[in-house]
C-alpha cells in the first residue's frame, strides 16, 4: 500500500518475482487476531512502480475514487458541445452563473 493506513496484506502466489516490482490489487480475505497482517488473495496488476499512470491509478482507488469511463446514457444527459470540441454556455446559462474565467 501506498498509503500507511492500508495494512500490509499477505497473500500466497507463485508469481511472486513477477509481481515484485508492481502495484497490485488484493482483497482481503481474514485477519485472525493473533496475526499482525491479514491474509488475501491476488486481483490483478495495475502497473510498475514509479510509473505515473499507475501511481495515478493508485491513489484513485485508495481513496475509492470511481475510475470507470461514463456510460453512452450519461453522456446523453449532458449539454452538446460546440464546434471547438467544448461546452459553450448560453446567455441563459450565464445568468445563473458566476462568471469566473477572467479570473
Amino acid at each position: 500500500p501506498v498509503s500507511r493506513s492500508i495494512p500490509k496484506i499477505r497473500i500466497s502466489t507463485r508469481q511472486a518475482d513477477t509481481l515484485a516490482d508492481k502495484r497490485i490489487v488484493v482483497v482481503i480475505d481474514a485477519w485472525e487476531h493473533t496475526s499482525r497482517h491479514p491474509t488475501g488473495h491476488y486481483v490483478r496488476t495495475i502497473g510498475s512502480i514509479g510509473d505515473i499512470d499507475c501511481e495515478s491509478e493508485v491513489i484513485l482507488l485508495e481513496h475509492d475514487v470511481c475510475i470507470r469511463d461514463f456510460s453512452p446514457a450519461i453522456y446523453k444527459c449532458l449539454p452538446a458541445v460546440g464546434p471547438n470540441g467544448e461546452w459553450d454556455p448560453t446567455p441563459t446559462d450565464l445568468l445563473r452563473r458566476v462568471d469566473l474565467r477572467a479570473t
